[in-house]
């Protein structure tokens, strides 16, 4: 018994000193980096809303997670991180009886960009972010429309919670 319980505290001593900690701390990035401007995305994309709808999402994430201040213009920043839009595709998944779509999902692709302005130094880049969210077609347009507004929403909120959680734990 007091074999067991000595080999269980050299373990938890062991693991507990071995620097593993949560990802999305902040701490793979100069803790002295303090602010981080989001500019207005390139969108290549036919969606005009795209950009504002992820630029809003990437801010709302940096303000709720509390490690970085966001800051009003490019001169007052640590950090920028840029974003392009690439793609944006809606596809049929599911069908009626009939023929026509049932469901569409959609895929949305970016590239961020996340730099030291000061120096210049790209820290954390992601070339191609990706994710997909499905909405269901409904017989009334506008409420089709308005399924599709709310998946884009949250998206864009799922892509920007993944973007801070990679950039912040440095992968």
């Amino acid at each position: 018994m007091r074999r067991a319980f000595l080999l269980l505290l050299a373990a938890a001593l062991l693991l507990g000193g071995c620097g593993y900690r949560f990802a999305g701390d902040g701490g793979a990035i100069d803790p002295s980096l303090r602010s981080v401007f989001v500019p207005p995305f390139a969108n290549r994309t036919e969606e005009p809303a795209l950009g504002n709808i992820l630029r809003n999402a990437l801010i709302e994430e940096i303000r709720r997670e509390n490690r970085f201040e966001t800051a009003e213009g490019r001169e007052s920043a640590d950090l920028l991180l840029q974003c392009e839009i690439r793609s944006y595709e809606t596809y049929p998944v599911s069908y009626r009886e009939t023929g026509y779509a049932l469901e569409n999902r959609i895929r949305l692709s970016v590239e961020l960009t996340l730099e030291d302005r000061r120096t210049g130094t790209v820290l954390w880049s992601n070339r191609n972010m990706a994710g997909t969210e499905t909405y269901v077609i409904r017989t009334d347009p506008r409420l089709t429309e308005n399924g599709r507004r709310a998946v884009l929403q949250e998206l864009a909120r799922d892509l920007a919670e993944a973007a801070f959680r990679l950039m912040t734990s440095g992968f």
